[in-house]
């Protein structure tokens, strides 16, 4: 970093300093109604409804100090709360009022040259569909919204190395990644965690009807000997009738992040490679995991007149063996789409969100409930006085705070994200006027690995083992908005989402549907 600083400094022909500074400011205001039947995918058997309206406003200011340099903030208020006396954030469940009502989240300075581009700072970063790396920025989702943005603390040098006119754009950057967990109630403070750094390259060819590229990572963290390469690759083609596109990432290298709770029997790889036995009643372990995981998507379609296009999109992210199987063979597998990357209104968005977000919870509130095998002590009692103190933590309330936060399979929030499934999803858009746009979409879903469900072995033991199951279930979805002026779209958006046997109820009853209507109220300026 520190060289890619140095030369990059070197290179910067400094603007004559009489040149007048200039600020311009962007941004959007946006509001949100929803109307959301069954969040918790149980039946009427009390009102189970949400209604609230949620609002955010972002403010992107550009200073332009001169020719050269410029300084770029990016912040938001009253972001993603509830409309009312409580503005609490619904996406982290969080019910409290004392949430910031404005918070800049990025702030970073340019310096252009006759050799490329220099930025520092606090900035985001978004990579093709954004499948992978997805910024949060603009209304690039069809469906739903951007909620979160991916955002690092960057040292990034851009070029054009065949020259200004041609295609071909190279970018080299150091970033050490900013990170929320996205779940009321964690203190990532407390986690053993540590910094988690990257470097990247990031090749992109715009010309044409073709858009090609490709962004390498290689990621790093020492605390938990954490060595991933990623790479991510990125085809668009666009003739005005035909277009398709294709992204394509890969997760490869080997992580001791992952911590597991294992119960006797339970086997996984330790430093070596050989396969242990777990002899005492739980023991947590953090062992050395071989990552490999993919994802990828790809969408073609055709603009069959100049107001109608059909399209269909396919979709998949690797999966792992649920609970304590995911370590056994010492590969972890699970893949993430990025939050931000929104499929659907439902069945992701909202529903397999909640479900994995609830499954976590239930395990916490299980390390701290009188477990029987135990002899009524809880697990976390048990791991603090006895076998789950190891070398490996610093201490065993550590250890668990860690499980909590980083263990694999289905106890793990996606925050809305597609993670281990196979979708299909035909659409069509529609567009009467240059105004107004109609689109529709049916979604279908399977899991490539099995899932716990809520559904145990053994109802009458809340610590026996969940059934798994592998169908989601399908969606369909409908859109409209109106654009009054390139400032002002209101629209709606309504969707219907029939659960699989993957969000089967505890007693073994199929989940009854979610339905969704949301109003949309946007002024861009």
């Amino acid at each position: 970093p520190a060289a890619v600083l140095a030369l990059s400094a070197a290179m910067v022909t400094p603007a004559a300093a009489e040149t007048p500074a200039n600020v311009t400011l962007d941004g959007y205001y946006r509001v949100r109604g929803y109307y959301l039947t069954h969040p918790d995918l149980e039946p009427d058997t009390r009102p189970n409804v949400e209604r609230y309206f949620q609002h955010r406003l972002r403010l992107r200011p550009d200073f332009f100090i001169n020719e050269a340099v410029s300084l770029h903030v990016m912040a938001d208020a009253v972001d993603d709360q509830v409309w009312g006396a409580n503005t609490g954030n619904v996406l982290s469940q969080s019910t409290a009022d004392d949430a910031p009502n404005f918070l800049v989240k990025r702030a970073w300075g340019e310096v252009d040259s006759a050799f490329g581009e220099f930025r520092v700072g606090r900035q985001g970063s978004h990579f093709g569909k954004g499948l992978f790396s997805n910024d949060g920025l603009g209304f690039r989702n069809e469906w739903g919204d951007a909620h979160y943005g991916d955002t690092y603390d960057r040292i990034l040098f851009a070029t054009k190395p065949l020259g200004v006119e041609e295609p071909l754009t190279a970018s080299l950057f150091y970033d050490k990644i900013v990170e929320t967990s996205g779940v009321e109630g964690l203190d990532d403070t407390a986690l053993l965690k540590g910094d988690v750094d990257q470097i990247g390259l990031s090749l992109q060819w715009e010309k044409d009807d073709l858009t090609a590229g490709l962004y390498g990572l290689y990621r790093f963290q020492s605390q938990t000997d954490t060595r991933v390469w990623i790479p991510d690759v990125y085809v668009s083609w666009d003739d005005g009738f035909w277009h398709a596109d294709l992204q394509v990432v890969g997760i490869i290298g080997e992580t001791r992040a992952l911590t597991a709770l294992l119960a006797r029997g339970d086997e996984y790889r330790n430093d070596a490679g050989d396969t242990v036995t777990v002899n005492d009643q739980y023991q947590l372990v953090r062992p050395q995991l071989t990552v490999q995981a993919f994802g990828g998507s790809t969408e073609l379609g055709a603009r069959v007149s100049p107001k109608v296009d059909l399209a269909i999109e396919l979709g998949a992210a690797t999966g792992d063996d649920p609970g304590a199987e995911a370590f056994a063979d010492g590969t972890f597998a699970e893949f993430s789409f990025d939050p931000d990357y929104n499929v659907s209104l439902l069945m992701f968005e909202e529903a397999n969100r909640l479900f994995t977000d609830n499954s976590l919870r239930q395990q916490q509130a299980s390390l701290d409930a009188a477990n029987p095998l135990l002899g009524g002590t809880s697990i976390r009692d048990y791991c603090t006085g006895t076998v789950c103190n190891g070398t490996d933590f610093r201490t065993s309330e550590q250890a668990l705070a860690d499980f909590s936060q980083s263990t694999a399979g289905s106890l793990t929030p996606t925050q809305g994200a597609v993670r281990n499934a196979f979708y299909i999803q035909p659409k069509v858009r529609f567009t009467p006027t240059p105004s107004v746009k109609v689109f529709a979409a049916f979604l279908w879903a399977r899991a490539l690995a099995d899932v716990e469900t809520r559904e145990l072995t053994d109802p009458a033991n809340r610590f026996s083992d969940a059934l798994t199951a592998r169908n989601y279930g399908f969606e369909l979805d409908l859109g409209v908005s109106y654009s009054y002026t390139d400032n002002f779209v209101i629209g709606l958006q309504a969707g219907w989402f029939k659960p699989g046997d993957v969000f089967v109820r505890a007693n073994g009853d199929e989940a009854p549907s979610m339905f969704l209507v949301q109003p949309r109220f946007t002024v861009v300026f």
